[in-house]
């Protein structure tokens, strides 16, 4: 048992009258830092000062004590002492202090299980030992070196000392699934962060304490769909409904109250309330107006959350298709023509024939624009009226002609139409469906402004073929490939993907090396030669020749050239081969997508000087026919020997040759 104790005349023992210091954080520093860390051995001094760590493993073992706030060790003294461990043997390590003065305050407060999920430590519940809290310096969220840190006690109690005046956060860190609790009647785990935010004073203690519990909640979500033809299945073609109030009835009046939680269905018609707390709810849909809900799906669902669980309540909605007109087609023809029997939908979408004669009936509806009859399947329903029938349930089901388009708006800062790592989403920006291809927004043509993440969404348009345009701010360009106008064909039911990448052009660069190529295999090698004074250019024209308007350079003494301030774009960098040479490397220019503001090096032009060798040779009567002059076979003369520069085995005006002499000599190309 060894102990901590204030020292008055300061001469490192305690003497009577010293007072002794209780309550103060002793360590088994085991990773040798000096501070106390997470999973190494902690106590607390008793009354008298005094701790104890028992069953240590004999060898050398550094103990520190935390520095409490109006106290430094005797001059001297450290905070942290290496004592060796013997065998069956105590050994003292003490902690004489001096009063000091006050720069520093404490944390202290309480791990506790929160089993009603109040937020309140009430009796009956216990603390929770052995979980790590750190004074959260850099506000990061994570136990980084130099933060000082407590473990909580078998009784959950904590105590952070010299802790500096100023406002932190203070964390726990929670294990086991636990969660931290807030007392939220509904969301308990709302609003309850991991950490809470304390001010320390000198010399003063803050308080900050933590309630958890692993949680009673689940989740509800759900999707609502455009049930067109009303029969509560989603079938094909029918669309989600973005933009739906969706709420928990706490009071189940029926009516959305300001104080009942609500979420709004996104682009996909989907909704979710997470960790909410685990009972029956009742969720309740806002049916937008001109829409109904579906039979058999009613817009207010009573809802079993369970632990952990995932609770799905769809919903689906149709718009009752009143102001159709239903006719019986008398004459099959499948037009309302003068004569026949017609009617006008009411409001709930019914309709009635009255006083119809005995006989076989065909009775149509005529689909709205953008509207097509998916029941009865011909598009008609054609039955025997017998006599005195009154025949019910003679419907209808439609569905729009409707498709949806959706995307991202993107910042291509180096324009290769790839969103990349760095390169983000652009707001507020206009993307519309050009319904008739003039390429303007005009009246009656939808349109939608991109979200923080980039993202639009042009939802119900038509079927058919036409632009999905992006309006491109000034300063901006499309990317290549990706243009700012789009045709699409937007399809039954269908949600097509449109993006668009644009980016503000920044010029870029073009270097590389002309170079004398010895041996012809394009690379620059040990005794190839730099080529200087040879004129490289971008093609901007792409006419093969060197225009006064295009950037151009001469290559430097060692062969190198640079060509600045060009546009982001495709390419061609030529050079102007001189005489007697060919080019080894790039023959018709080096073409190739400069992306924005790219530094693009080694495109390099090899060129093989011709006028440097010679060729030789032999032409011969080769009698017996083995490839090789032999004794006795002679020399043929005014053979005619030509260097075929374009391979076209002609031998063309402006191509070197020679002509044979027989014996006298070999024929001679120079070249």
């Amino acid at each position: 048992m060894t102990e901590s104790f204030g020292c008055p005349i300061a001469n490192g023992r305690n003497d009577a009258g010293e007072r002794s210091l209780a309550g103060w954080p002793v360590f088994i520093d085991s990773s040798g830092d000096g501070l106390l860390t997470s999973g190494e051995q902690v106590t607390a001094t008793d009354a008298n000062g005094k701790y104890l760590f028992a069953g240590l493993t004999a060898g050398n073992v550094r103990v520190g004590t935390v520095v409490q706030p109006g106290f430094t060790p005797l001059a001297g003294r450290q905070s942290v002492v290496t004592v060796s461990v013997r065998d069956r043997r105590s050994v003292s390590a003490d902690f004489p202090m001096v009063t000091a003065a006050v720069v520093t305050g404490r944390v202290t407060g309480t791990i506790f299980s929160d089993l009603n999920e109040n937020g309140i430590k009430d009796v009956g519940e216990g603390g929770i030992s052995g979980w790590t809290v750190f004074a959260d310096f850099n506000s990061d969220g994570f136990l980084t070196a130099g933060e000082p840190i407590a473990v909580a006690n078998a009784d959950g109690d904590y105590i952070l000392g010299s802790v500096p005046t100023g406002t932190w956060p203070i964390c726990q860190i929670p294990v086991g699934g636990y969660r931290t609790t807030s007392g939220g009647s509904l969301f308990t785990l709302q609003n309850a962060p991991n950490f809470k935010i304390v001010s320390v004073v000198a010399g003063g203690t803050a308080n900050a304490s933590f309630g958890n519990w692993i949680p009673l909640v689940g989740t509800i979500s759900g999707t609502v769909w455009n049930d067109s033809n009303g029969d509560g299945v989603r079938s094909a073609g029918e669309t989600p409904l973005a933009g739906r109030p969706v709420y928990i009835d706490l009071n189940r009046d029926g009516v959305q109250a300001a104080t009942e939680p609500v979420r709004t269905t996104d682009a996909s018609g989907a909704y979710a309330f997470t960790d909410i707390r685990t009972g029956t709810w009742r969720v309740s849909e806002v049916l937008a107006a001109g829409f109904i809900a579906s039979v058999g799906r009613p817009a207010a669902v009573e809802s079993l959350v369970v632990r952990a669980g995932v609770s799905v309540v769809d919903f689906f909605n149709l718009q009752p298709l009143a102001g159709w007109t239903v006719y019986v087609d008398l004459n099959a023809d499948g037009i309302l023509t003068a004569g026949e029997p017609s009617a006008v939908t009411a409001g709930a979408g019914t309709y009635s024939f009255p006083s119809q004669a005995y006989g076989t009936k065909s009775v149509r509806v005529i689909p709205q624009a953008n509207w097509a009859v998916t029941s009865p399947a011909a598009g008609a329903a054609s039955f025997l009226l017998l006599n005195g029938q009154a025949r019910t349930a003679v419907n209808f089901g439609l569905r729009e002609l409707l498709g949806d388009v959706r995307g991202v708006v993107v910042d291509d800062v180096n324009g290769n139409g790839i969103q990349e790592t760095g390169e983000l989403p652009l707001p507020g920006l206009t993307v519309f469906a050009d319904l008739n291809n003039d390429g303007l927004l005009t009246a009656g043509e939808p349109a939608a402004l991109t979200a923080a993440d980039g993202s639009y969404l042009l939802a119900r348009l038509p079927t058919g073929t036409f632009s999905i345009v992006h309006q491109v701010p000034a300063g901006r360009i499309p990317a290549i490939g990706r243009p700012a106008v789009r045709s699409l064909t937007v399809g039954i039911g269908t949600t097509t993907t449109a993006d668009f990448f644009t980016l503000i052009p920044v010029p870029g660069t073009v270097s590389g090396r002309v170079f004398s190529d010895v041996n012809s295999d394009g690379l620059f090698n040990a005794g190839d030669a730099p080529l200087a004074g040879w004129q490289v250019y971008a093609d901007l024209n792409g006419n093969g020749i060197f225009d006064t308007a295009e950037p151009g350079t001469l290559s430097a003494a060692d062969g190198s050239y640079a060509l600045s301030g060009l546009a982001y774009g495709q390419i061609s960098i030529r050079q102007t081969i001189l005489p007697g040479f060919t080019a080894t490397t790039f023959p018709a220019g080096a073409a190739f997508l400069l992306l924005n503001g790219e530094q693009r090096s080694a495109i390099s032009f090899g060129n093989h000087d011709l006028q440097q060798y010679a060729i030789s040779g032999n032409v011969f009567s080769d009698v017996n026919r083995n490839g090789s002059r032999e004794p006795g076979e002679r020399g043929l003369s005014g053979v005619t020997i030509y260097l075929d520069l374009n391979n076209n085995s002609i031998a063309d005006p402006g191509e070197p040759e020679c002509q044979g002499h027989g014996d006298r000599r070999s024929p001679h190309l120079d070249s």
